[in-house]
């Protein structure tokens, strides 16, 4: 348990500190069921930068999970799938 926090913190952190490349990392994180919620926040920190590398990994997502928890943090984002052809 202490463990989980420590990687939800971690999580977080990353949002906060805002270096493109933790956009990777975090949707990575969007796998793990544990961390899926904190990694999908985090990712909104980055705002419209966010947006491209989220609709690359919604193209070849094939979990229905991952796939609306991708959707719903687009949609925080401002993107329409009707604006951008998937």
């Amino acid at each position: 348990e202490q463990d989980l926090a420590r990687v939800e913190e971690a999580i977080r952190a990353l949002g906060h500190i805002k270096i493109d490349e933790a956009i990777t990392v975090l949707i990575k994180a969007l796998q793990s069921t544990l961390v899926r919620q904190e990694a999908a926040e985090a990712l909104l920190a980055f705002g419209k930068t966010a947006i491209q590398p989220l609709v690359t990994q919604l193209k070849k997502e094939q979990d229905d999970n991952i796939q609306f928890y991708i959707k719903e943090t687009l949609a925080k984002l401002g993107w329409s799938p009707n604006r951008i052809r998937l």
